[in-house]
């Protein structure tokens, strides 16, 4: 049974779907306090 290896592997796909979300959310959330702003 390895320990580091699919850990790691399993981590980083991890982390990287969660900043992919974080990001498009962040993004969404900003366009509509800017939209609320110019309204």
């Amino acid at each position: 049974m390895r320990k580091t290896a699919p850990y790691k592997t399993d981590f980083y796909i991890f982390a990287g779907e969660f900043k992919d979300v974080y990001n498009t959310k962040w993004k969404k959330i900003k366009q509509l306090a800017f939209q609320d702003m110019l309204a």
